[in-house]
């Protein structure tokens, strides 16, 4: 029996007034219009009962069911995580904690869900028997406000249907809020109602996209399927204004001025922005100096700052074929802090030596300032080291730099795989777009000199800081590749007998008979799907605050 209250103010109820009402009520649920009519609150004092709901819900007192029902959080297990829908109806919640599997929800479970929402699963306890306890699942946060679909005209109401078939919820859109969209065109629509299990959901037009058919509405669409942010605030835009254009007197005294020196950069054909630039001395007992300076973003980006906090919630830049979303305002990421040749910029700097054979003797990291002297791509750099001519832009002096930068490059390289690292032959398709935007072919990308000199000094710096901050107990996030598992290894040596070669299942695995295996095929038919395989069997690297080595390294 439901527990009736006295009209009253809406600060002489409690918390514990609410949870009591919760309890004595139907299934332990209720809505916000249950609970004002029970506790006797006054219509113009609803938004405050809204507020202290809320409130309950943060506190985890209470759980928010669907649109509109609260209820009291189940007892037993709680686990939080990612909706990830399929098309045909029904999901997993992919859990936050990655030791936890995924786990299924059916049909019945996601009718008022939508992909990518942010869950709470609560799991109840297990019967006597054995049985599953009850499973209820809280929307924590929905994943957004906005979807891109088809326009289809109804008779009563109009209607969009996804375009991301994972969000199998069709959107009812009045008529009065079609906002001009014709059948069949790509629309950008608002939910102003999410689906429950008794109303479907329903929306807005915001904007008229276009054709389906049109090409250059493909980043339009990932823009707004993933709400990838566009536009910087104005706050942002004014600290931005307000850095310096070029780099002062008293900042250059505070570090080390290395301008003399022949730095370059070495980018694709399409790169918009140049964050690291090399350079090296062949000293005269025939060993070799070099030089890894990256862009110093945290001199300008300051921790705290509006900037910070933009770049963070971006987490990153995107780029599509004709135009990018960068993760900082273009001033930043394509002027101050881009390696821009003929211009003073400061970086940090890894200082390397090397013996006549490659091996590193010495290293010292500093803050710098240098001057690019040019902006080479992979291809220029290729002409010059394997082809031997002299490109319009490449002075004799940079042409000797890199013909001594491919030499070290393969003496690092050498050192490199003898000790046992694994290098993968796939080389990456490029797709190239006509005027229109078609695609008009998909190549093969080179994979040659330009790119594995600055791989193999990449490595090497990185590398160099790695063992630094290691050397020094320092807290570092690194990048971790732990060794494969023994069953994908096992498939993995079932094909390879079934292609004739042999693989030592028992013996403790080492990058290095990996390598030999893609040594073994080079050339070959195999070559490929060998190659493929290998990398599918192999762990994805990922990011950790402990420094469990690199497999592949």
């Amino acid at each position: 029996m439901t527990r009736r209250f006295r009209k009253k103010e809406l600060s002489e109820i409690s918390s514990t007034e609410i949870l009591t009402f919760i309890k004595g009520h139907e299934g332990q649920t209720a809505t916000l219009t249950e609970m004002a009519q029970g506790l006797n609150v006054p219509s113009d004092r609803r938004r405050e009962l809204r507020q202290a709901l809320r409130a309950l819900v943060e506190e985890r007192k209470l759980v928010k069911f669907d649109r509109r029902r609260y209820g009291l959080p189940p007892k037993g297990k709680v686990v939080e995580g990612r909706f990830q829908a399929h098309r045909e109806g029904f999901g997993f919640l992919v859990p936050d904690d990655p030791s936890l599997p995924d786990i299924f929800l059916g049909k019945k479970d996601v009718r008022d869900l939508m992909h990518r929402d942010r869950l709470a699963l609560h799991l109840g306890k297990k019967g006597r028997r054995g049985e599953a306890g009850e499973r209820k699942v809280e929307v924590l946060e929905r994943s957004s406000r906005r979807l891109v679909g088809y326009f289809r005209e109804g008779t009563k109401n109009d209607f969009v249907f996804p375009e991301d078939l994972r969000q199998f919820h069709d959107l009812r859109i009045p008529k009065k809020s079609a906002g001009g969209a014709k059948e069949n065109q790509l629309v950008l629509a608002e939910i102003t109602r999410y689906p429950t299990s008794t109303e479907a959901a329903e929306g807005r037009i915001l904007k008229v996209l276009g054709d389906p058919d049109d090409p250059r509405l493909d980043a339009e669409i990932i823009i707004y399927k993933y709400d990838l942010p566009e536009a910087f605030p104005a706050e942002v835009l004014a600290e931005t204004a307000a850095l310096p254009e070029t780099v002062s007197r008293e900042t250059i005294a505070r570090r080390r001025d290395l301008r003399d020196l022949n730095f370059f950069t070495v980018d694709g054909e399409k790169a918009r922005d140049f964050d690291d630039a090399v350079a090296l001395k062949r000293l005269k007992n025939g060993k070799y100096k070099l030089w890894v300076s990256i862009a110093d973003v945290s001199h300008y980006v300051r921790e705290g700052s509006g900037l910070d906090g933009e770049a963070y919630r971006r987490g990153t830049s995107v780029y599509f074929p004709e135009r990018a979303l960068p993760m900082l305002p273009p001033q930043i990421s394509n002027g101050i802090c881009s390696l821009n040749p003929l211009e003073d910029r400061l970086t940090m700097t890894v200082e390397m030596d090397f013996d006549e054979d490659g091996s590193l003797r010495k290293t010292d990291f500093f803050p710098s300032i240098i001057h690019s002297q040019a902006r080479l791509t992979y291809t220029l750099v290729k002409k010059v080291v394997e082809d031997e001519s002299q490109p319009p832009g490449v002075s004799p002096a940079l042409a000797k730099d890199l013909q001594a930068m491919a030499g070290l490059c393969r003496l690092i390289r050498a050192r490199r795989m003898a000790k046992g690292s694994i290098d993968f032959d796939l080389p990456e398709p490029e797709v190239v777009l006509d005027v229109q935007g078609r695609i008009e072919e998909i190549v093969r990308a080179d994979r040659h000199i330009g790119h594995q000199m600055i791989e193999e000094f990449m490595i090497a710096a990185n590398e160099s800081v790695a063992r630094f901050l290691a050397e020094r107990e320092a807290p570092a996030l690194n990048r971790v590749h732990e060794p494969p598992e023994a069953a994908k290894i096992e498939a993995f040596a079932e094909f390879l007998a079934h292609l004739g070669y042999s693989f030592p299942v028992k013996e403790k695995i080492q990058p290095g008979i990996f390598q030999r295996i893609l040594n073994g095929v080079r050339g070959k038919a195999e070559e490929k799907p060998v190659n493929y395989l290998l990398l599918r069997s192999m762990k994805q690297a990922r990011y950790l605050e402990k420094a469990l080595g690199h497999f592949a390294l």
